[in-house]
């Protein structure tokens, strides 16, 4: 039993420093206070999960509040668009064709509706 613990204990130090040598100084100089991986693992991936998801709600945001103006060529505005929702799709979020078309038909400033 000794022996076991000891080896935990060795494996717990391991982890960390594996841990701890794949982060940014700035994140080394954070997190190198922390006892366990299991502390450090669970503190990196709050942060980035955060982080995910704030970049999610302001890509989708970006994509609503999308606006169609008169000093841009309606295909300099379509290509604006769907550059936000290529980052939307590598973020792994679908957004279906039919209704990216939708979007750009009811975003259309009414001038051009017309056409």
């Amino acid at each position: 039993e000794i022996q076991q613990r000891k080896k935990c204990e060795e494996n717990e130090l391991l982890c960390n420093g594996h841990i701890l040598n794949t982060v940014s100084d700035r994140l080394y100089l954070l997190f190198s206070g922390m006892k366990t991986a299991r502390e450090i693992w669970n503190a990196l991936e709050f942060k980035y999960t955060a982080e995910e998801q704030g970049t999610n709600k302001y890509l989708i945001s970006k994509y609503f509040d999308f606006k169609m103006v008169n000093t841009k060529t309606l295909l300099e505005q379509v290509y604006e668009l769907q550059l936000i929702v290529n980052k939307i799709h590598a973020l792994t979020i679908d957004v279906p064709e039919t209704f990216q078309v939708w979007v750009i038909i009811a975003k259309l400033l009414s001038s051009c509706k017309e056409y």
